[in-house]
C-alpha cells in the first residue's frame, strides 16, 4: 500500500507510474483557500480524495482512510455508493474541528478485480470530475449541483435535500479519468493533451482566485486472469515427447516449465509461447531421474493457475508386427515390419519350432531398421517373431513378442494377366528366376518349356491349353510353385477342363480353365478384362443363344424340336404359328418394358415432387422464423419508443427544475454579494471574501449556461432518436406484411404440390396393376407353351 499526499510547496505537475495506469497530478495552492489532493493504491485498488475548504487536509485524510477500509465490492451500484458516502459525511466525518464554512469533496475508487474493472466516482459541492470514452469524448456524467450544496462539520451535508452525486464506470470502456478543482475548469478541454511544462503554466495562470488541483489517470486495460488448463503428453519418438494441453479462456500465451520436484521450487522456463493458438511443445526428458512439467496460461501481464504437473514416463511398448516375408531374388528372405514410434531398437528372433522352444532358436537381428534380409541359404519354413525396445528410458523392459510369421517354403503360383492368341502374360513372382509353361493339346503329348520372362507366345493355329509355374532354379523342384489353372486357346477341349470362362482377346475362340490331375487345390488366376469390342461380341452371342432357346421352348413341343441339336424341318403352318407366337411374346415383352420405364418415370417425378415439398416446407419454416423474429423486433422497437418518450419527458422535467434552481441560486448569490459589499463598507476587512463570493457566483452562472446547453442538445438528440424509431417501426410493419403474403403463397404452393403427388401416386398404382396383369398373362402363356410346364 502506498500513500501519496501532494505537497503544495513541491513541483506543481508530477508523473506517477502506478499499477493502474499512467497518472499525472497537479497542486497549485491559493493563499486564501485551503485544498488537498491525496491518493492511496496497491496492485488491486486505488482511492483518491480531493477536498476544498478550511479543513481540507484533515478531511481528506479521514475520507481516504474510510474509503480504503470500506472499499466498494463488485456489486455496489451508484445509489448504494451515494448512500454509504452520505452516511459517513453525516456521521464520523463531523468529528473534526468545528469549522462552520462549506467544503466540497470529490472521491474516486478504482478496482481491477471486478469483471473488466470498476471506478466508483462521487462528488458533493463541486462537479470537478470528467471521464473520456475510448474515442476521447466526454461522458455525460455532470448532473449539476443543488443551490448552496456543500458540507461542514457543524451542519453536515447541506442543504437537507442534497445527496452525494455518484457514477459507476467500467475501466475498459474509458480512456481518461480527471478530477480537478474549479480553477482548472476553463482549460479542462486542453489538459489531457498537454505536456508537463505546459500543464504547470496552465495551473499557475488559473490559480489567481482558486487553487488548481488535478488528478489525471489514464488507466491500463483490465485483462481477466486466464482459466486453468489440463496438460497431457504423448511419445512421438524414442527420445522425444510432446506436451499438449487444453486451451485456456482469455489466455494470450503460455509458459512451459520443467522441474525436478513436484513443488517446482527449481522450475526452469522452457518456453514462453506468445501465440494462444500454439498448444503443443516438444521436449526431450532427461534419461536419468524424473522430470516434472507444467504449463501456465498468461494473459498480457497476468498469469492464471498452473496446470497439474505431469511426469513424462515411458509408455509400455507395443510389439511390432511383421508385415511380409518375401523371397529375395538371389536367395533368402526379405522381412519387413511396422515401426513403433517409442522404440529405437528391434529384436528379430527365428526358430524351426513355432513354440520357439528349439535349441536352434536365435535372435538374428538387433537394430533400428524396420526390415532385415537373411542369408541366401537360410532354411525354408522357419518361424519369425519380433519385439521392440527403448534403450533410452526402458532398456530392460522390452515389449512382448509380436505375432509369429513363417517363412515360405514354395514360390507363389503365377496368375495370368493377359491371354490372347498372340501373347500370354502372367504376373512376376517374387524370388522366381525361371518359369515353366506346360502345353496340353487336345490329343497328343504334353510339352513343358522353360522361359526367363513372365510371358509366352502361343502356338499359332493349333488348339492348346496352357499352364505355368515359377522356379528358383532349373532343377529346384522343392521350392517350385504349383501349376496355375489352365487357359485354352484355339478351341481346345480337354475332358478334365471345367467351363469357367476367362476373357477372350483377339481371335481367341474359347478360353477355359482346365482342372488337371496334378494340383487340384490351386486357386484360379485372375484374367485381364476384355476390350469393349469383345464385350459387344459376347453380348450379341448371348442374345442369339437366348433367342434360340426361346424359339426352342415355344416351337419344340409342337414341332418335335426340344433341346436336341439335331435339326428338324418345319412345315409352313408350323413356321407361321411359331412366328405369330414369337411376335405376341415379343410384343408382350416390349409392352412390359414400356410400362417399367413409365413406372421409373413416375417414381422420378414423385421423388422430385417430394424433394420440392421438403424444400418448400423448409423455406416456409424459415419464413415463419423470420416473421417471428421481426415481430419480436417490432415489439422491442415499440418498447424502446416508449422508453425514449419517458426519457424525453424526464429530461424536460429535469431542465425545468434546473432552471428554477439556477434562478434561486442567482438570487442567493446576489443577496450574498450585497451582504458582502455592505460588510466591506462598514467593516473594511472582508475584501478577500467578497472576491471569493463574486467568483463563485460567476462560476455558478457559467455552470448553469453550460448545463442548459447540454440538456437542450440532449433533448434534440432524443427527438431525433424517437423519429428514427418511428421510421424503423413503419419499415418493420411493411416487412411483416410482405412476409405474411409470401407465407400465404408458399402454403398454397405446398398444397398444390401435395395434390399433384397424390394424383401421380394413384397413376403409378394403376401402372403397377397393369404391369402385374401383363406379367400374369405372360406367365400363363409360357406355361401353356412350355413342354415342361413352366
Amino acid at each position: 500500500m502506498i500513500d501519496v499526499k501532494l505537497n503544495p510547496h513541491g513541483d506543481a505537475a508530477v508523473y506517477h507510474q502506478v499499477p493502474h495506469g499512467v497518472l499525472r497530478t497537479v497542486l497549485q495552492p491559493h493563499t486564501a483557500t485551503s485544498t488537498q489532493l491525496s491518493f492511496r493504491y496497491d496492485d488491486i485498488r486505488l482511492v483518491c480524495v480531493l477536498t476544498l475548504g478550511s479543513q481540507a487536509v484533515t478531511l481528506t485524510e479521514q475520507i481516504l482512510n474510510w474509503l480504503w477500509d470500506n472499499f466498494p465490492n463488485p456489486q455496489t451500484d451508484a445509489a448504494t455508493f451515494s448512500t454509504n458516502l452520505y452516511s459517513y459525511l453525516q456521521g464520523d466525518a463531523r468529528k473534526i474541528e468545528q469549522a462552520d464554512d462549506s467544503h466540497s469533496v470529490v472521491v474516486a475508487a478504482v478496482s481491477r478485480q471486478a469483471d473488466a474493472g470498476r471506478i466508483w466516482l462521487g462528488w458533493l459541492g463541486s462537479s470537478g470530475a470528467r471521464v473520456l470514452n475510448l474515442n476521447r469524448e466526454p461522458l455525460p456524467i455532470d448532473k449539476g449541483l443543488v443551490a448552496g450544496e456543500g458540507w461542514s462539520p457543524v451542519h453536515g451535508v447541506v442543504p437537507e435535500r442534497a445527496r452525494p452525486h455518484t457514477e459507476v464506470l467500467t475501466i475498459n470502456h474509458m480512456d481518461r479519468l480527471l478530477i480537478f478543482s474549479n480553477g482548472l475548469r476553463p482549460a479542462i478541454e486542453e489538459l489531457p493533451y498537454q505536456g508537463r511544462a505546459t500543464l504547470q503554466r496552465i495551473a499557475e495562470s488559473h490559480a489567481f482566485s482558486f487553487p488548481a488541483a488535478l488528478f489525471d489517470l489514464q488507466p491500463y486495460r483490465v485483462v481477466p486472469p486466464p482459466e486453468a488448463l489440463l496438460l497431457r503428453y504423448r511419445w512421438d519418438a524414442p527420445h522425444e515427447a510432446t506436451l499438449y494441453w487444453t486451451g485456456s479462456a482469455d489466455a494470450t500465451g503460455y509458459r512451459v516449465e520443467q522441474a525436478s520436484v513436484p513443488s517446482f521450487e527449481d522450475a526452469v522456463i522452457l518456453a514462453d509461447l506468445t501465440d494462444a493458438r500454439q498448444r503443443i511443445y516438444r521436449i526431450q526428458p532427461p534419461v536419468d531421474g524424473e522430470a516434472y512439467y507444467r504449463v501456465i496460461p498468461v494473459a498480457e501481464d497476468l498469469t492464471g493457475p498452473p496446470s497439474p504437473p505431469v511426469v513424462v514416463t515411458p509408455v509400455p511398448l507395443v510389439a511390432s508386427v511383421i508385415n511380409t516375408i518375401e523371397w529375395l531374388h538371389d536367395g533368402g528372405f526379405h522381412i519387413q515390419w511396422s515401426p513403433v514410434v517409442q522404440a529405437d531398437r528391434y529384436e528379430l528372433e527365428s526358430s524351426p519350432d513355432p513354440d520357439f522352444d528349439s535349441p536352434h532358436t536365435v535372435i538374428v537381428y538387433r537394430g533400428n531398421e524396420i526390415s532385415y534380409e537373411t542369408e541366401p541359404d537360410y532354411p525354408l519354413g522357419w518361424y519369425f517373431r519380433l519385439r521392440s525396445v527403448n534403450t533410452f528410458f526402458a532398456p530392460k523392459s522390452p515389449s512382448s513378442w509380436g505375432p509369429i510369421r513363417r517363412a515360405p517354403t514354395r514360390l507363389e503360383t503365377p496368375m495370368f494377366e493377359q491371354v490372347s492368341a498372340s501373347k500370354i502374360i502372367w504376373g512376376t513372382v517374387q524370388g522366381a528366376t525361371r518359369y515353366q509353361v506346360r502345353l496340353v493339346p487336345p490329343k497328343g503329348q504334353t510339352v513343358v518349356q522353360t522361359v526367363d520372362q513372365p510371358a509366352y507366345t502361343p502356338v499359332k493355329n493349333q488348339p492348346m491349353a496352357y499352364q505355368v509355374r515359377a522356379l528358383r532354379g532349373d532343377e529346384d523342384e522343392e521350392t517350385a510353385s504349383d501349376w496355375s489353372k489352365g487357359v485354352s486357346l484355339g478351341g481346345a477341349d480337354i475332358s478334365t477342363q471345367t467351363t469357367a470362362k476367362i476373357p477372350l482377346l483377339d481371335n481367341v475362340r474359347t478360353a477355359k480353365t482346365p482342372v488337371t490331375g496334378d494340383d487340384d487345390d490351386t486357386v484360379a488366376a485372375p484374367i485381364a478384362k476384355p476390350s469393349r469390342a469383345w464385350r459387344a461380341v459376347l453380348i450379341t452371342a448371348t442374345l442369339a443363344v437366348a433367342g434360340g432357346l426361346i424359339v426352342g421352348l415355344i416351337g419344340g413341343p409342337r414341332l418335335g424340336i426340344g433341346l436336341d441339336p439335331t435339326p428338324t424341318p418345319l412345315s409352313a403352318v408350323d413356321k407361321a404359328a411359331t412366328g405369330t407366337q414369337l411376335s405376341v411374346f415379343v410384343g408382350n415383352v416390349t409392352e412390359s418394358a414400356r410400362l417399367n420405364e413409365e413406372v421409373k418415370r413416375v417414381n422420378a417425378v414423385a421423388t422430385e415432387n417430394a424433394n420440392t415439398i421438403a424444400g418448400e416446407a423448409t423455406r416456409n419454416a424459415a419464413l415463419n422464423t423470420d416473421l417471428t423474429n421481426r415481430q419480436a423486433t417490432v415489439t422491442g422497437l415499440n418498447a424502446s419508443l416508449g422508453t425514449a418518450e419517458v426519457v424525453r419527458a424526464d429530461t424536460q422535467a429535469d431542465l425545468e427544475v434546473l432552471q428554477a434552481t439556477a434562478t434561486g441560486e442567482s438570487q442567493f448569490r446576489s443577496e450574498e454579494m450585497v451582504t458582502a459589499t455592505f460588510g466591506a463598507i462598514v467593516l473594511g476587512t472582508m475584501e478577500n471574501s467578497l472576491d471569493l463570493v463574486a467568483a463563485t457566483a460567476t462560476q455558478s452562472a457559467e455552470n448553469y449556461a453550460a448545463t442548459q446547453t447540454a440538456y437542450e442538445a440532449r433533448s434534440q438528440a432524443l427527438d431525433a432518436e424517437v423519429s428514427t424509431l418511428e421510421a424503423n417501426l413503419a419499415d418493420y410493419n411493411q416487412t411483416i406484411a410482405t412476409l405474411t403474403a409470401v407465407q400465404a403463397t408458399a402454403i398454397v404452393d405446398v398444397a398444390n404440390l401435395q395434390a399433384t403427388i397424390t394424383t401421380q401416386l394413384a397413376s403409378m398404382t394403376t401402372y403397377q396393376t397393369q404391369i402385374d396383369d401383363l406379367q400374369d398373362r405372360i406367365r400363363v402363356l409360357v406355361q401353356r407353351l412350355s413342354p415342361f410346364g413352366g
